[in-house]
Formats: structure tokens, sequence, C-alpha cells
């Protein structure tokens, strides 16, 4: 078996520009028994397993949940892996104890060990860079999560602490996946 690098983002700490360089060195990373676990197929640009997360709702009802049939079908070490990386700041929606929890459980049946890299941003640069996004073209989580207010920072509600409250978060990793598997990183 291998072992398992989850980068579980957060979102807006350069995560596509990770996924992008995954997918680039694919071929090199296989020859070093590093295997890239995507959602798309090996020739997309960038090397990202997001549909792995299910959101929905809006403000205090928004949730986020692991979708089981994706998890069973990324969550495979190929043979001959001695690692495999998975990449998704979608993860990173993640509130709650129970998606956590099934992840880690499937996570620890196909894999030797687990290492949970999270890239943290300043809370404050999170949230503009949130605001930035949901002005753009597409629909996103974030839009959902925040609402649509006309202001460069929304308004504070009870339910952001689910986002920003980085030691909550932390220790609801640690808890699913254990201590010494979760890994901060200062973006």
């Amino acid at each position: 078996m291998a072992h398992l690098i989850l980068h579980i983002g957060s979102q807006k700490t350069g995560t596509t520009s990770i996924q992008r360089a995954l997918a680039l060195g694919r071929e090199a990373l296989a020859n070093d028994g590093v295997a890239v676990l995507a959602a798309g197929p090996p020739e997309a640009p960038l090397a990202n397993a997001n549909p792995l997360v299910r959101t929905a709702g809006r403000g205090g009802d928004f949730r986020a949940d692991v979708d089981p049939a994706r998890a069973e079908a990324l969550l495979r070490p190929p043979p001959g892996a001695a690692r495999a990386v998975l990449s998704a700041e979608t993860l990173f929606w993640l509130h709650a104890p129970e998606p956590l929890a099934r992840l880690a459980e499937i996570a620890r049946a196909r894999f030797d060990g687990v290492t949970v890299l999270a890239t943290l941003r300043r809370q404050d640069r999170l949230a503009v860079s949130h605001r930035r996004q949901l002005i753009g073209p597409k629909a996103r989580p974030a839009a959902r999560f925040y609402g649509l207010e006309a202001r460069a920072l929304p308004s504070w509600r009870p339910w952001f602490d689910r986002l920003f409250d980085y030691a909550g978060k932390l220790a609801l990793w640690r808890e699913a996946f254990g201590a010494e598997a979760v890994r901060p990183w200062l973006y």
C-alpha cells in the first residue's frame, strides 16, 4: 500500500498552482513512485479532486459532504505507487466530524498512512480574496456561504466561524486522521 498526502486547501492559497504543477509533473512523479489522484482525465490542465466534496444550502444552512461514490473512485492507490497525492480545496469546506470520519475510514482502508496538508491564509485576506471570486462569472460555494452583499468584506455572521476558526477546523481533521497526520502550512 501507499502513503496518501491530502492537500485540503484552504481556497485562495495557491491551490490552483499546486494542482497545475501536479498535472504538469504527473509523469515525472509517477517515475518516482508518486501517483497523482485527480477527478479529471490525465491530460487535464489541473490535477484536482474538487468533485470529491458536494456543497448545498446558503448562509447558515451551507453544508459540505464527501461524495461517497467519488471517494470510492478517487481514493485508490495505483499498483506500485509508494505515495499518492490528492489536492482538493473543496475539502476545506467540510465543517462537521461525520464527513471527515467517512473520508478517514476510506483512506485508512486503502493507504498505509495519511498526511493532511492544510494551507492556511490569514482570515481577513482569505475573505477579501473570496469576495473577489464572488463577482466572477461562475457561481461558487463561497457565494452561497457568504451571501452577495455589495461590500468589500461581508457582514460577520456566526456561521463564518466554521470556515475561519482554523484551530477548530484543524481539531476536526486531527480527530478524524490523528494529530500526527495534520500539518498546517502557512500561506
